[in-house]
């Protein structure tokens, strides 16, 4: 086989070559063997080519123009030079492939679409029987990684084959295995399961085959039957006639539920297995099992000393939390909390049964805060807890002990607290939330999610409720600082930038805009960019500019300009064009409206040599209407952007923008 190392590199291009060449018989065969042989390679785009042979070997939209015989003899040869290989298995899985096929853009080029081979259906039934003998024969005599691997591939097609495939011949696959395996292991086990659903469309006969095997490997032991029907079973939701789904698996935890009540079964003995690792059902089961067992605190003992034989990372607290919702009962709820909580090898189970407790106590709290303080980690396991039944003392106390471990945190769980006392309790916290949230670090909090919606709702409410201008600097210039880092990606900034100005604009832009006048280092850019787009009141900036010489040239920076007439003209803003008329003999304004002017956006429908014409037209209407020294600036305007609209003319690209 040809070897890769003779190139000096490899990259897209070779991929795209090599499945361009697959589709001429000349060049077909040799360019799928080299594709093999590069995806074996230890490159940057080895994998790329694994999937492009992969997809060799599917039935339809393979880019080639190969039939399928021809590809069997080319997998075959390949597994003969270089022994049988991970890639090769999931080539024969992807050969399996019976639905959602898809192509690429090449598809639908002319050139390539009449090559790509279109088998008829008595090839591709011989083609999967070839490729399911390839799997079951590696599954059987391989007793490496590959034995797993065929195994997976089998599972992974079952579903669309039994559906739209060989049925018969992958049902006698699975015979091989589960004889193999001494019995249906619960993966296969669930994918039968889920295929007999009416969404899969399996024929009749066919759905009685699977029925069959079913029936046939049913569990043989209450443990097998743990197992297969309430830990590892899928979700099998089907719609009901009345409208709504239901989960047939349930109804199978039900039956297991009551078959242990009435015959009696000792299951407490085989808990461990609902202990550890993932549960699908276990919590209905529990909650079942609660509902109905006479002794809970016999379960629970069980439980405990189950769990002290469990590798702490690998316990599952589902089954605790389906006995509480089972019980449905306070009190259970704080015995299993405390017989969790002897122990730190299965504390965090307490910790998280408190959550599921109706009415918390602050001593509730105050057991499970001793844990979470040596173990912090544990602290984000009460992110939904529900505090409303604390008195004001008592939060103030639980978040004090919360905002050592985690101050953003706290905040989180206050801001929980208040809607869930639906902020009744706001009044009587003000005080002391404000030295909560009023620090340094106000606009870097973030929940345990990485969102902010709460702080930004806690820091307008306490504006809302006391808006000082301390309050209003403070948070400005908090604001400022996060602006001058870069990239700015948060949108909070811009959101509370926006609130203050809209809300409290005398206080923000009289502290903000002097700021800005009084910067001679151009610290503000990446705050500009956002101010450039509210839209500001030009009464309010007009009244602000007379306050300081400074100010005139920073307010031209936000002021509406112009407007657009029924006759799609631009006029002035009347305010805007007195202001200039004011400002006659103030060069840093002008300046200021020349560099707006003779900037412009990419959209709409009108060319830059037109949108300069407008904006020209309008700089006219100013002469004769200021002092002396306005004509002269107005008209170096003019000059200005009639040279762009020259260049425009002569070597612009006639952009099609907005006005």
């Amino acid at each position: 086989m040809f070897n890769f190392d003779d190139i000096f590199n490899s990259d897209w291009r070779t991929i795209n070559t090599l499945e361009k060449l697959s589709h001429f018989e000349e060049t077909a065969k040799e360019s799928i063997e080299l594709l093999y042989s590069l995806a074996l390679k230890k490159e940057a785009n080895s994998k790329d080519a694994a999937l492009s042979f992969i997809t060799m070997f599917q039935v339809h939209f393979a880019e080639t123009c190969l039939s399928l015989t021809d590809r069997t003899q080319i997998i075959e040869k390949l597994e003969k030079e270089n022994g049988l290989s991970e890639l090769l298995v999931n080539a024969y899985s992807r050969s399996l492939k019976a639905q959602g096929f898809s192509g690429n853009i090449r598809t639908e080029d002319e050139t390539y679409k009449k090559n790509q081979y279109k088998p008829i259906n008595e090839e591709i039934i011989e083609y999967w029987r070839f490729s399911l003998t390839k799997l079951i024969d590696t599954y059987i005599n391989n007793p490496n990684g590959l034995r797993n691997s065929a195994r997976d591939a089998i599972k992974l097609r079952l579903q669309e084959q039994l559906a739209h495939g060989v049925s018969k011949d992958i049902l006698e696959s699975l015979e091989l295995i589960i004889k193999s395996e001494d019995g249906l292991k619960d993966d296969i086990r669930g994918k039968l399961l889920e295929v007999k659903m009416e969404r899969f469309g399996l024929r009749n006969d066919v759905k009685g085959l699977v029925v069959n095997l079913l029936e046939r490997n049913e569990p043989k032991s209450l443990e097998a039957d743990l197992s297969a029907v309430v830990v590892n079973a899928p979700w099998l939701r089907e719609r009901k006639e009345e409208g709504g789904y239901r989960d047939l698996a349930l109804d199978k935890v039900e039956d297991l539920v009551q078959k242990i009540i009435e015959k009696k079964i000792n299951w407490i003995e085989h808990i461990e297995i609902l202990l550890k690792g993932n549960q699908n059902h276990t919590f209905y089961f529990a909650e079942k099992m609660s509902q109905i067992y006479p002794d809970k605190e016999e379960i629970l003992k069980y439980m405990i000393l189950a769990y002290k034989n469990i590798d702490v990372k690998e316990q599952s607290s589902v089954f605790a939390l389906g006995l509480i919702k089972g019980s449905d009962n306070d009190d259970f709820t704080r015995i299993l909390i405390d017989a969790c909580l002897t122990d730190e090898r299965h504390a965090l189970h307490g910790i998280r049964a408190t959550t599921a407790l109706k009415e918390i106590k602050f001593e509730d709290l105050k057991k499970i805060l001793s844990i979470i303080e040596k173990h912090t980690e544990f602290l984000y396991q009460i992110e939904y807890i529900n505090l409303s039944n604390l008195t004001s003392d008592e939060i103030i106390s639980f978040i004090e002990r919360v905002k050592v471990i985690d101050h953003a945190f706290s905040l989180q769980l206050i801001w929980e607290y208040l809607r869930q006392t639906k902020f009744s309790k706001y009044g009587e916290l003000n005080s002391w939330l404000n030295e909560l949230l009023w620090v340094d670090d106000i606009l870097s909090f973030r929940s345990s999610i990485n969102t902010s919606l709460h702080i930004e709702l806690l820091i307008k409410r306490s504006i809302d409720n006391d808006p000082s201008e301390e309050k209003i600097k403070f948070l400005l210039d908090k604001i400022i600082l996060e602006y001058k880092k870069f990239p700015v990606n948060d949108s909070l900034i811009d959101v509370l930038l926006f609130f203050l100005l809209e809300e409290y604009f005398e206080i923000s832009w009289h502290y903000l805009g002097h700021l800005i006048a009084k910067d001679k280092k151009s610290t503000f850019s990446q705050m500009l960019y956002f101010l450039q787009k509210y839209k500001f009141d030009t009464k309010n900036l007009v009244s602000w500019s007379e306050k300081d010489s400074d100010y005139p040239a920073i307010a031209m920076k936000f002021m509406r300009l112009h407007s657009m007439t029924d006759e799609g003209k631009l006029e002035w803003d009347p305010i805007t064009f007195d202001f200039l008329v004011k400002n006659s003999n103030n060069s840093e304004v002008f300046e200021t409206l020349y560099r707006r002017f003779s900037s412009f956006t990419i959209v709409g429908t009108a060319t830059a040599e037109k949108l300069l014409n407008e904006r020209k037209n309008l700089l006219k209407q100013l002469i004769g209407k200021g002092n002396d020294d306005f004509d002269p600036l107005t008209n170096n305007l003019i000059e200005r952007l009639e040279s762009s609209i020259k260049y425009e003319r002569n070597f612009g690209e006639n952009y099609e923008l907005g006005m």
